[in-house]
């Protein structure tokens, strides 16, 4: 998603006085599945969560800049608007 356009989503909301802003279409799916499947919904993460690589390998604990941070998926297709947002917004050094 465009930083602009949820840039202007957020502005917008923010002067409607809305409480909450769900931007993208996975998100409002998720938000509706944990209002429906509570339970479901925290088996399903759980289950995410063990999939997920444990901090006992790569940097373990120790605090990592965000430049030090990459992956096989990053930079790549996947990022290329975070990448692209980035430096538009001179946030690459």
């Amino acid at each position: 998603m465009s930083a602009e356009w949820a840039a202007r989503r957020i502005v917008n909301a923010c002067l409607r006085g809305d409480a909450e802003l769900v931007l993208s279409l996975p998100t409002k799916i998720a938000v509706k599945m944990n209002a429906l499947f509570p339970g479901l919904t925290s088996d399903v993460l759980a289950l995410v969560n063990m999939l997920l690589p444990s901090d006992e390998g790569g940097a373990g604990k120790q605090a990592k800049t965000g430049k030090q941070s990459f992956s096989e998926v990053s930079p790549s297709w996947v990022t290329a608007l975070n990448e692209r947002a980035a430096g538009s917004n001179n946030q690459i050094s």
